[in-house]
């Protein structure tokens, strides 16, 4: 038993080490999305479009796990549909590229990084109510 709760205690550490995470600066542009919206940054649409599901825990439960809400988010340039992409935000806050990335583009990523209303036991929150804070992060000359 000892063996195994040490070999998945490394498997999981290996798991987060492996995430790039995403650092949040004063050259990122800052903005949210409401559910079946769309805002606008220079030349990109973002639309929170649908969600398939919620499954943070409450904030007044204990949980054993801390769960995670996935949605579907559409990526528009130059009004154009570039693609749709399921994108889960987990309970826990933690943000990284390969966790929150929504777009990648020549001059820009796009993140989803936090979805609220979040959940607590005595309320059922209605869809349009959800709003997703994105992150606009220009690319650096360095990445080029």
């Amino acid at each position: 038993m000892k063996y195994l709760v040490l070999t998945l205690t490394y498997v999981f550490t290996l798991h987060l080490t492996a995430q790039t995470e995403i650092t949040i600066d004063s050259l990122s542009t800052y903005d949210s999305v409401k559910f079946k919206e769309r805002v606008n940054f220079e030349n990109y649409t973002v639309e929170l479009k649908e969600l398939l599901s919620d499954s943070r825990c409450p904030k007044d439960v204990m949980c054993i796990r801390a769960g995670e809400a996935k949605l579907i988010v559409t990526i528009y340039e130059n009004n154009a549909f570039v693609k749709e992409k399921e994108l889960i935000i987990h309970a826990s806050g933690y943000i990284s590229k390969e966790l929150n990335l929504i777009a990648e583009f020549d001059d820009y990523y796009i993140y989803g990084t936090m979805l609220t209303p979040y959940p607590k036991s005595t309320n059922k929150i209605k869809e349009k109510d959800y709003r997703l804070s994105l992150m606009f992060t220009p690319k650096s000359k360095q990445e080029d």
